[in-house]
């Protein structure tokens, strides 16, 4: 029964994330005629600075309320007052992290080189509380196995951004580039309130009634979330400060910032788009596979793990070298219809390869986690952003567009080995 349910959970998740990266896709054309590939780019190094505060309020929280519910389950603990301190853990880095973006946006303006930017960084921390608490709600909906109702709300909060999005860059867009990177900031930030706020109330409505009020000690929290808190946000930073790094290193390479900048954008915005357009369902089932795989652990049946571990490789391979293949052929035919772009095509075309291993290398860590390995996933995901960032300065310099897509293969062939390796380990002992 319960493969089944995991089976059910994983194409309810995986038919609403490929609705949305479709509906996404299209949206991401929309907003490249609008933006342009420069303007594109642009919204890239805002979102990329961002990346770093979302980490931050985030904090490990969503896979710490992941396995701290599967475990209340399994040891009858209370799992309404496992899921209040998550709540309670999860608002401290938010608040943290919101006052670190507003003070420091200024700085943060300066550092990808448009002064007025800054507003930008302001409007998005006043979402970053939103974004924590939606982190916990996701795992308790993920750990009962009742993400098929998480996913429906976030479903809805996609259409409302991009509604609203949509809404605002006509009001915006006269004020150009800047523009209309604050409304898509802006349509993002709404939109994220709104989602939580349901998806709350859902909550509320479904939680189960406790036959105990014993839960977890606060250590145990502490004990899965900092660690993997620590490790996420120093790779967080060692990726942002690479993506800032890009466009201007392109510039290094002899041509001019606007032409670096939507060098950046075509790839990072129109090409990997396409590329990680289908990683929504090795994604669905990693993220579903995490509380499976946990409790076997928690049970001490690990002969069901090995067994759920090589069903879902075996599965994700067979998929991610036929998505590759399609991909690569259809280029063409993608590329000139969703941005009108030869050069889109082109790199579209050249990154197809580096498919098979991205889209594995994300059901490996999913893997990992649930075996309660998550350091050593992050610290391959440290180690792989770290070697991608010296490839920035070393590389793309001297290279310029062939230095940052050496990177990109690189630091994902370099992730993939590591995990994969770890995950070998596990299974020999």
């Amino acid at each position: 029964m319960k493969t089944k349910k995991l089976i059910y959970d994983t194409c309810i998740l995986t038919f609403v994330a490929l609705l949305m990266r479709a509906v996404g896709l299209v949206f991401s054309s929309y907003l490249s005629k609008q933006l342009g590939a420069e303007g594109l780019g642009l919204l890239e190094q805002i979102l990329s600075v961002c990346a770093f505060s979302v980490s931050l309020a985030a904090s490990g929280i969503k896979l710490a309320t992941v396995r701290l519910t599967v475990e209340a389950k399994a040891k009858n603990q209370s799992v309404g007052k496992t899921i209040g301190m998550c709540f309670g853990y999860a608002l401290i880095p938010a608040a943290i992290a919101m006052t670190a973006l507003i003070l420091l946006s200024h700085k943060a303006a300066l550092l990808i080189g448009h002064a007025d930017t800054q507003k930008c960084f302001v409007l998005y921390a006043l979402s970053l509380p939103f974004i924590s608490v939606s982190c916990v709600l996701s795992g308790y909906f993920t750990a009962v196995r009742k993400a098929g109702i998480y996913a429906v709300v976030s479903t809805s909060e996609q259409f409302a951004r991009m509604a609203l999005t949509a809404f605002l860059l006509v009001r915006f867009l006269p004020y150009g580039a800047l523009g209309a990177c604050t409304a898509v900031v802006l349509g993002q930030c709404i939109a994220e309130a709104i989602g939580v706020v349901i998806t709350f109330v859902l909550y509320l409505c479904r939680r189960e009634t406790d036959s105990t009020s014993a839960r977890p000690p606060l250590s145990r929290l502490l004990k899965i979330a900092l660690p993997d808190s620590v490790s996420a946000n120093l790779r967080s930073a060692l990726v942002t400060i690479r993506q800032i790094l890009i466009p201007k290193t392109l510039a290094q390479s002899g041509i001019s910032d606007g032409q670096g900048m939507a060098s950046y954008g075509v790839v990072q915005g129109m090409a990997l788009p396409v590329i990680n357009f289908l990683s929504c369902i090795p994604g669905a089932f990693s993220g579903l596979i995490v509380p499976e795989i946990a409790e076997c652990i928690a049970l001490d049946n690990k002969k069901r793990a090995e067994r759920l571990m090589s069903r879902a490789l075996t599965a994700t391979i067979g998929f991610a070298l036929c998505v590759a293949a399609v991909v690569y052929i259809s280029a063409p035919v993608i590329g000139r219809l969703l941005y009108k772009s030869d050069d889109a095509v082109f790199y579209i075309r050249l990154l197809a390869p580096i498919i098979p291993v991205s889209y594995v290398d994300i059901t490996t860590d999913g893997i990992l986690k649930g075996l309660g390995l998550q350091l050593d996933s992050m610290r391959f995901n440290i180690i792989e952003a770290a070697v991608c960032l010296s490839m920035v300065l070393a590389l793309v310099p001297r290279w310029g567009i062939w230095g940052y897509v050496a990177m990109i293969f690189t630091g994902e062939i370099l992730n993939f080995g590591l995990s994969l390796n770890r995950l070998r380990k596990y299974a020999e002992k």
